[in-house]
């Protein structure tokens, strides 16, 4: 009996580790997809990433999704460069929140952190909240 008890905590952990390298995977993904669309100054791209209730956070301003993308599709927001370095993931059951040093350049100024906050939706994770540059408490 003790060892069935023992296979099933074993399967019910390797369960868990699985399922959260699946959910890194996943998070990861999107954060590169969404940077890939940032970069490019691709916001119909940019779009699949983000939540309804999406929120901005930048340097000089607070915007929702909707005005986000038309800054980015009008030109008033458009990236010189974008990368994302040192990315680090925390889980919080379904909600992840990521942090990274960025090298981002907008309108010749360097920004500095960002923060990302994930959401998980059905079986796809989704950016519901992004903070970046000096704006950022950390």
């Amino acid at each position: 009996m003790k060892h069935i008890f023992f296979l099933l905590a074993m399967l019910t952990i390797a369960t868990l580790v699985f399922s959260q390298s699946g959910d890194e995977k996943a998070v990861r993904e999107t954060v590169t997809g969404f940077q890939a669309a940032l970069k490019n100054n691709n916001a119909d791209s940019a779009a699949r990433f983000l939540t309804d209730d999406y929120g901005f956070v930048g340097p000089a301003t607070m915007m929702n999704k909707e005005q986000r993308l038309a800054s980015m599709k009008s030109g008033q927001l458009k990236y010189e460069s974008f990368d994302y370095k040192d990315l680090k993931l925390v889980f919080y059951g379904d909600m992840a929140v990521a942090t990274t040093t960025a090298k981002i350049k907008l309108k010749g100024q360097d920004t500095g952190p960002v923060t990302l906050t994930l959401v998980k939706k059905g079986e796809q994770w989704k950016v519901s909240g992004e903070c970046i540059g000096n704006s950022c408490d950390r």
